[in-house]
């Protein structure tokens, strides 16, 4: 296509992205799916209904909540629960763990609510899984320096290593 006046081409290209971009969006083919959650298990796993009405359970990426029966547990739920529960999130799945679980960073609005767990004290960053997110590792020295959420605890302890050490005591039982 030519453009015969030459004072019209540095704004031409710019205002066909323009143009498509808008396209794009008003067409809405730039929507990412949300997921209504409908059930919060624990800290850092939810139940999820896709757009077809299809339920995942998703894990959180990045993070590890204690369990329900550790001390925080229960907080950990119910203030994920008030993030979470009966909104629309959307997901960015990152893998599938050992259960079949959908591994995700889950998004409420604009917030990324794996890294607001940590940041609440409400779960660890689970350097197992996400050595390199300096994030997750600030967020988690920053609770633990202002003593919030489990880290107001003398000497919290990690849930893989409650996880472990309960799997001892149940091998010993028999």
């Amino acid at each position: 296509m030519h453009i015969g006046n030459s004072r019209l081409r540095p704004i031409f290209g710019p205002f066909l992205v323009l143009f498509f971009a808008l396209a794009f969006i008003l067409l809405g083919c730039g929507k990412s799916s949300l997921y209504k959650v409908v059930r919060v298990h624990d800290g850092d796993t939810i139940t999820v209904l896709s757009p077809n009405k299809e339920s995942l359970r998703i894990r959180f990426y990045g993070m590890d909540a204690p369990e329900l029966k550790q001390p925080w547990g229960d907080r950990s739920r119910n203030e994920l629960s008030k993030l979470v529960f009966g909104k629309e999130v959307a997901l960015d799945i990152v893998s599938k763990d050992r259960y079949g679980r959908s591994v995700a960073k889950i998004y409420v609005g604009g917030l990324y609510v794996n890294r607001e767990m940590v940041a609440r004290g409400l779960a660890w960053w689970y350097t197992s899984y996400d050595k390199n997110d300096k994030d997750f590792e600030g967020l988690q020295e920053s609770a633990r320096d202002r003593k919030i959420g489990l880290w107001s605890e003398k000497n919290p302890i990690p849930p893989w290593e409650w996880r472990q050490k309960e799997e001892s005591i149940r091998k010993k039982r028999g």
